[in-house]
């Protein structure tokens, strides 16, 4: 059944790739097409919770993720005067969860392109139109191509040109968050082993140990949307932009502001205002359908997620239609959960009402460690639920 089916999968990053590795081994004729002329190493960190870790061990790509990643045994939340408001210890509990890791993104990407060895990739391309067909797709490429899929993937990212080309009645729009992020790598001078992120008024820095001594660094502020770094000096002008920060923050700062030659990424902070998952033989995934804020390190673990949920749907259902239908119920809800909590967070951690931060950080210092943990677990148990089901109905 699966051997019969000729799958196109446009965008080949996280979600793609990992959906097109999987598929390619159940037997598909898959088919990967992304608009970049070759593949770079783009991005800088990122963070694998326990349900994506999972879900690349049911890919079969664990055990590489865990030898190019570093585990995080805690993650620590601080305010911007470094006083403590919660912390998670993953060595502590006592029905422990895998600890989450730290990697770069270009390694996960290298990985999932291992994984996706003997799929036909085609770069510097994309597509330009579809129509539906009785069963199937006819899909038009950038190049003036045509051909026609049993099923068409949709894992473009957050300006998803396939979302506009399945849903073009749709109202969904990208949004902005209130809030801009600058991310870097740099070296992991102060040794960190976990994860550190301090809040502050209306900004926050977030620090990810990184395998061969290097350190992820995220900060974000309230901006106008569109607003730009100077081409000259922007190192300095960002780490001025976040001189009160102490503790772990304060040597960050200084590196970043010594350092004009670290790379700095800057992104306006978005989410899409309505979940997009299937239309016909159609299907979105990742931020194509469903893009969230990243207050939860979850952006890679949903795409991860949605891979494995439509390849096991494909795989159980005979008709590609009922596999669609299946794929969108069993992820609505718990995207729609993990979209809300994110916004929630966000916003909090950009709060400036000096009475409002007062009582969120008491309230959190106040919070027992266990509600934390407990937090924890059920934000990464439907995904590690999801790998089980699909680890066990495969053999």
């Amino acid at each position: 059944m699966m051997a019969e089916r000729r799958i196109l999968i446009v965008g080949g990053g996280i979600g793609g790739l990992a959906a097109a590795g999987a598929l390619h081994r159940l037997g598909a004729h898959v088919t990967v097409v992304e608009r970049a002329p070759a593949w770079q190493p783009l991005g800088a960190g990122l963070m694998l919770s326990a349900n994506a870790l999972a879900v690349l061990d049911a890919l079969a790509l664990g055990a590489m993720v865990r030898t190019r990643s570093v585990a995080l045994p805690s993650v620590a939340l601080r305010s911007a005067d470094d006083v403590l408001l919660q912390a998670v210890s993953y060595s502590a509990e006592p029905n422990r969860l895998e600890a989450p890791r730290g990697m770069h993104r270009a390694a996960l990407h290298d990985v999932l392109l291992h994984g996706a060895a003997g799929v036909t990739m085609q770069l510097g391309t994309s597509v330009q139109a579809i129509a539906p067909l009785d069963g199937g797709v006819q899909v038009t490429f950038t190049d003036a191509r045509e051909a026609t899929f049993d099923l068409v993937i949709g894992a473009d990212g957050v300006h998803s040109h396939m979302r506009a080309l399945a849903f073009p009645d749709s109202t969904a729009v990208v949004r902005y968050a209130g809030y801009t992020c600058w991310r870097t790598v740099m070296p992991n001078g102060a040794n960190l082993t976990g994860v550190v992120e301090l809040w502050g008024r209306g900004k926050r820095i977030g620090l990810v140990p990184l395998p061969d001594g290097q350190l992820y660094v995220f900060l974000t502020a309230n901006a106008t949307a569109g607003e730009r770094d100077p081409v000259r000096g922007a190192h300095a002008v960002v780490a001025a932009r976040f001189r009160e920060f102490a503790g772990d923050a304060r040597p960050v700062i200084a590196t970043l502001a010594a350092r004009d030659d670290l790379p700095l990424l800057r992104h306006d902070i978005t989410e899409l205002s309505d979940q997009l998952w299937v239309r016909g033989h159609a299907a979105l995934l990742g931020d194509a359908g469903h893009a969230t804020t990243p207050n939860l390190g979850q952006g890679a673990g949903m795409a991860l997620e949605d891979a494995l949920s439509l390849v096991h749907a494909l795989r159980t259902h005979r008709a590609i239609a009922d596999a669609l239908t299946h794929y969108q119920a069993q992820r609505a809800q718990r995207v729609a959960d993990i979209v809300r909590t994110s916004r929630r967070v966000g916003q909090m951690g950009q709060w400036t009402h000096p009475v409002a931060r007062a009582l969120r950080d008491t309230a959190m210092r106040l919070t027992p460690a266990w509600v934390g943990d407990r937090t924890m677990r059920a934000l990464v148990q439907p995904g590690i639920a999801l790998a089980r089901a699909a680890n066990s109905e495969r053999h």
